[in-house]
């Protein structure tokens, strides 16, 4: 019985392993642009895809990914400083999710994210920069508390005010 295409394919392949890597390699070489159109292209179509991906490769591969973070800050440190410099804001709010799930795990909504919380930080950042008058996000009702650490339980209050509310 004959083989079929895939079959020759694969007998070839599990043969001549080395020709057929140096062959795919010249091709790549050769033909980079047009892969990397078709690559651009077939991400454009498939952001949904490509999200599921990225989810599930960090997941499983944690480790890899915050060792190529780490390099890469430590080859790095020049974009870091001026990075997180640009976006304080940024900084502030994710901080405030870490910060908030280390001291009161149950505090954390599902799916909460910096984006979610990002304009009251804004928000205390231009009152302090425009008043001159330090400004905080404050829980309403504090963590200590019960409270959680959502949108809808945030403020941005002084820092005077903020110290004498205290943890009510």
């Amino acid at each position: 019985m004959p083989y079929t295409g895939a079959e020759r394919q694969a007998r070839y392949l599990a043969k001549h392993p080395e020709k057929v890597k140096a062959t795919n390699a010249r091709y790549r070489a050769a033909n980079r642009e047009k892969l990397n159109a078709a690559a651009t292209r077939w991400y454009a179509k498939n952001p949904e895809r490509v999200k599921a991906y990225v989810a599930r490769y960090r997941a499983e591969n944690s480790d890899k990914v915050k060792a190529a973070r780490a390099r890469w800050r430590t080859e790095n440190p020049e974009y870091g400083a001026s990075w997180r410099a640009e976006n304080s804001d940024i900084v502030a709010a994710t901080a405030s999710i870490g910060n908030a799930g280390r001291r009161y795990p149950d505090c954390l909504c599902e799916g909460i994210t910096w984006r979610d919380v990002l304009s009251f930080y804004t928000e205390a950042r231009r009152l302090t920069r425009e008043t001159g008058e330090p400004h905080e996000v404050d829980h309403i009702i504090a963590l200590a508390n019960g409270g959680l650490h959502r949108p809808d339980n945030l403020q941005v209050l002084t820092k005077a005010e903020n110290l004498l509310k205290g943890n009510s």
